[in-house]
């Protein structure tokens, strides 16, 4: 609420703790872990990525057809609610392409990525350490 991105590597403490909180309360409740199963865009950034195990990263694949009950459309604003008109023209440029339906998915710039595993590699292999992270 203060303007900063919540990805923001002013922010990573501050995420890497809600999931580890998260995880905590997850490995306490369930006995028999969980799958942890993710959908988004973000998956695509590095801010993103790096808040999470390699293990669960590397199971990332793209979907297609995911334009409802998606947050697909977010990537065209920034933070503060604006369009980001680099990404947008980029969208609109491809649009204008197609001929079809079947190539909307690649007219999104970032791919809805899924991902899936075992929640026990949240609690045995952790995100990496920020001065192995890119930023």
């Amino acid at each position: 609420m203060d303007g900063g991105s919540p990805l923001g590597i002013d922010r990573v403490d501050r995420r890497m703790a809600d999931l580890t909180a998260l995880f905590t309360h997850v490995r306490r409740m369930w006995p028999r872990p969980p799958r942890v199963v993710g959908a988004s865009w973000l998956y695509n950034l590095s801010a993103y990525r790096r808040l999470f195990p390699p293990a669960y990263l590397a199971t990332a694949r793209p979907i297609g057809q995911r334009f409802r009950s998606m947050p697909l459309w977010g990537q065209f604003l920034d933070r503060h609610g604006e369009l980001r008109p680099g990404v947008t023209r980029e969208f609109l440029g491809r649009l204008q392409r197609q001929c079809s339906m079947d190539g909307l998915d690649l007219c999104f710039p970032l791919p809805v990525l899924s991902l899936e595993a075992e929640a026990t590699v949240f609690y045995d292999d952790p995100a990496p350490k920020m001065s192995q992270c890119k930023t």
